[in-house]
């Protein structure tokens, strides 16, 4: 077996068969280094190219040692230190393809952490609170531009006009008056506070300084306020003058419904209501108490027992019940206000007010629409102090306006929630 092996490599010039490599059988194979690369492809190198580079090895060591001076290409110092440095190599950039040193003692590799970022609840507390800001700026800027407008848009006017009507609103403590400058003149509708209007009555002309509230299609003032009476001229009022009723328009007090009374705050209001009922009650009164006066049966003398007057008259007292919509309810009707009922249906004195208590008169005022005015008494019983018949027309403007503030009222309050909704 050995005599064949050897004979095989006689021939072929190689330990291996001939079958394993590339070249063509019978092919001699150099034993010159070969040196390879990544790619596959086979570089020879001779042996006299590296012959070469050893002397000059040689040599350049050789001359190290020997001068200082004298440096050569394929040798590189640092640190004292000498280190070939081969022809081939390629020198990597500096900055790009540089690498961190690890040190000795640890492993891996440190590297600086970045900065800790803030959690994402902060940041948006952060600009809800940014928002929160630029919109409270927002609405001063608004407050102030409206009251700077409205410090521009101040119109004051003089007026020396007749008082109509006279009422207390009780809501917001404030004395509500219907001025008339002359007979023929729009009537205009004035506000002031309790304490500056309590003084005046029916009949008065007064003079005020008064801030123009609102005005009609023709630029003409129809509410106005004011903060001080000028004149007061007591009962100065031009002759023949007559109150200003309560079914038409400027209103004193605002009409409402029978529902609405449930609200403590409300003392004296004005209602169109349905008479239901009325119980009525002719008696003998002084003048000046009003109570009921019986004359002393031993003497016959006619005397007050409570305030020592002598003076009577024939008075009336009336128990009605009344009727809307939204529920009933009963009131007390004294005598000024009871013969002004009277007089409206046709009863003018003592006899006809006999006659209206009779069953089949009843006939002329049950269900009969009105306009009353009531009040709060001491025993906190509704008391009608004034009654109207009624005005439709007018009447019917007024429902139409109330449910327009109403749909704006609510449409405001939407439009609040939509935008704390939208800012949440």
């Amino acid at each position: 077996m050995d005599e064949e092996k050897s004979e095989k490599t006689s021939k072929n010039g190689s330990f291996h068969e001939t079958d394993s490599f590339d070249e063509p059988k019978g092919a001699p194979i150099s034993m010159e280094p070969v040196f390879s690369t990544a790619a596959g492809v086979r570089i020879d190198v001779k042996q006299e190219s590296i012959d070469k580079t050893k002397k000059l090895l040689n040599t350049d060591l050789n001359a190290s040692t020997s001068s200082k001076s004298f440096s050569s290409p394929l040798i590189k110092r640092s640190n004292g230190n000498s280190a070939f440095v081969s022809p081939f190599r390629r020198d990597e950039p500096s900055s790009s393809m540089t690498t961190r040193k690890r040190s000795a003692g640890n492993a891996t590799e440190e590297i600086a952490e970045p900065p800790p970022k803030k959690p994402a609840c902060e940041d948006s507390s952060e600009k809800k609170q940014k928002n929160g800001k630029v919109k409270k700026d927002k609405k001063k800027k608004k407050k102030k531009e409206k009251g700077k407008k409205k410090s521009h848009k101040k119109k004051i006017m003089k007026l020396t006009a007749d008082v109509m009507r006279v009422s207390r609103n009780y809501e917001r403590d404030q004395m509500r008056m219907v001025l008339q400058e002359s007979e023929g003149s729009p009537l205009i509708l004035a506000i002031c506070s309790y304490v500056c209007g309590r003084s005046v009555k029916f009949g008065d002309k007064i003079q005020i300084e008064a801030e123009v509230k609102k005005k009609n299609d023709s630029n003409v003032a129809t509410e106005i306020q004011f903060d001080k009476i000028l004149k007061n001229d007591n009962n100065g009022a031009r002759k023949h003058i007559s109150r200003h009723p309560i079914s038409c328009p400027p209103y004193c007090n605002r009409p409402r419904f029978i529902h609405e009374l449930s609200d403590l705050e409300i003392k004296k209001t004005v209602l169109q209501v349905n008479v239901l009922d009325l119980n009525l009650e002719i008696y003998t009164g002084c003048v000046n108490c009003k109570h009921a006066i019986t004359p002393d049966p031993e003497t016959g003398r006619i005397q007050c027992s409570k305030c020592r007057e002598s003076k009577t008259k024939t008075m009336v007292f009336g128990r009605m019940r009344v009727m809307d919509f939204s529920g009933q309810i009963y009131v007390n009707v004294k005598t000024k206000t009871m013969q002004k009922f009277l007089d409206m249906f046709g009863y003018d004195d003592v006899d006809q007010w006999i006659q209206f208590k009779e069953p089949h008169e009843r006939a002329n005022y049950v269900f009969q629409a009105l306009m009353i005015e009531i009040e709060k008494d001491l025993s906190n019983e509704w008391e009608c102090t004034d009654v109207a018949e009624m005005n439709w027309r007018a009447y019917a403007d007024y429902l139409k306006e109330k449910e327009e503030k109403q749909l704006r009222r609510a449409e405001k309050k939407m439009k609040q929630l939509s935008n704390r909704n939208d800012s949440q």
